[in-house]
C-alpha cells in the first residue's frame, strides 16, 4: 500500500484526537467513580483509606521518567503539608524500594500503590503524569496533566476543595499565576492545516515558513506536527517535538510515524510498543503497527495487528 494512502487514512483518525485540551483523560470524564481499591498497595492498604475525607488525590506516573519522578517528589511534599489522602500509582509497578530511593520520606498520608489489575488501560490517558481529585465517593472533581510550579497549583486547588481558601481567593491566584498573556497561534495553524486538506500546499508551505514557531504551546506543537505530517515532511515533525514526547505519548505516537516515513521501521516500532498499553486511540496505533510488519515481512504479526485495528471499539 502506498505510504501516502496510509498517511491520509491515519491522519483522518487524528483529527479528533490529537489536540489535548484541559482535561487530560479521553475516556475518563469528570463524575465518573474511582475504584482505588482495585490498586495494589505498597506501603499502606488503600482500604485505609479516611472514608470520611473530602477530598482525595490520586497521581498516575511512570518512576522510569524524570519529568515524572520530579512530579512525585512535588506530590508528596504537597501532600505532606496538607491532611488529605493522596495515592501515587506507579504505572511502570516500581516495587516500594525503588521509590523509596526515588522520593526519601513518603509522608504519612501518602500511599503508594500498582495498577496490576490494568484499570487505568481504560482511561485514555494521553500524558503522563496525571493527578486526579476525587471527592468523598471517589467521584472525579477534576484532572490535571504535566505543568509548571505542580505543587504550588495543585496546592493552591485542594486549599480550595478543602476550604481553607475561598473561591475568590483561589481565582485571584489563578488569574495572577497561570494567565498566558501572549496570543495563541493555533488559528495560524489550524488554517494552513485546512489548506493542506483544500489541496494547497504551496500556499500552506510558504505560510509555515512565515510561522513564528518560538514558545509554542504543548496544544500548538502537536497541531503544528500534524500540519507537518499532511505534508509529508517528517523532519520537521521530529524538530517540532524534540524533547515533548519524553513526557506526552501523543507527541511519541507522531514522533514515531514521522521515523516510521523516514525508513526506519524498528525504531519507530520500539516507539509504538512502548505505548501501546497507554495510548488512548488504539486504533490508528495498531493500524500504523500492522503497516510496519507488513513492510517488515512479518505478515502474522501483521494481521494480528489489522484485526485489533478492524475489532477495536472501545475508541
Amino acid at each position: 500500500m502506498n505510504y501516502r494512502i496510509i498517511l491520509g487514512c491515519l491522519l483522518s483518525l487524528l483529527i479528533v484526537s490529537t489536540v489535548i485540551g484541559a482535561f487530560p483523560l479521553q475516556q475518563l470524564e469528570k463524575g465518573d467513580t474511582v475504584s482505588l481499591q482495585e490498586f495494589k498497595g505498597l506501603n499502606n492498604e488503600l482500604s485505609n483509606i479516611d472514608k470520611s475525607a473530602e477530598t482525595k488525590l490520586l497521581l498516575l506516573w511512570r518512576h522510569d521518567k524524570r519529568t515524572n519522578v520530579d512530579t512525585v517528589k512535588s506530590f508528596v511534599e504537597m501532600c505532606s503539608k496538607r491532611d488529605v489522602p493522596c495515592v501515587a500509582v506507579d504505572l511502570q509497578n516500581g516495587t516500594m524500594e525503588k521509590i523509596k530511593e526515588i522520593v526519601g520520606k513518603t509522608g504519612k498520608n501518602v500511599y503508594f500503590a500498582q495498577d496490576n489489575s490494568g484499570l487505568t488501560d481504560d482511561w485514555g490517558i494521553f500524558t503522563l503524569p496525571v493527578t486526579l481529585f476525587l471527592d468523598k465517593n471517589n467521584k472525579v472533581i477534576d484532572a490535571v496533566g504535566f505543568e509548571g510550579q505542580y505543587a504550588v497549583k495543585v496546592g493552591r486547588y485542594v486549599d480550595f476543595l478543602t476550604g481553607k481558601i475561598s473561591e475568590e481567593e483561589y481565582k485571584k491566584f489563578e488569574n495572577t499565576s497561570t494567565v498566558d498573556n501572549r496570543r495563541s497561534k493555533l488559528p495560524k495553524i489550524n488554517f494552513i492545516k485546512r489548506l493542506i486538506e483544500d489541496g494547497q500546499p504551496e500556499d500552506a508551505k510558504e505560510r509555515l515558513e512565515k510561522l513564528d514557531k518560538k514558545d509554542l504551546s504543548l496544544e500548538e506543537k502537536l497541531n503544528l506536527a500534524e500540519a507537518y505530517l499532511k505534508l509529508d515532511m517528517p523532519d520537521k515533525v521530529e524538530e517540532v517535538l524534540q524533547g515533548v514526547s519524553e513526557y506526552n505519548v501523543g507527541a511519541k505516537f507522531y514522533r514515531a510515524y514521522a521515523i516510521y516515513l523516514k525508513g526506519d521501521l524498528d525504531k519507530a516500532l520500539n516507539m509504538l510498543h512502548s505505548i501501546e498499553k497507554i495510548y488512548p486511540r488504539k486504533k490508528k496505533l495498531f493500524y500504523l503497527l500492522g503497516e510496519i510488519y507488513k513492510q517488515k515481512g512479518d505478515y502474522k504479526n501483521a494481521a494480528e495487528y489489522f484485526e485489533k485495528s478492524c475489532s477495536n471499539s472501545a475508541i
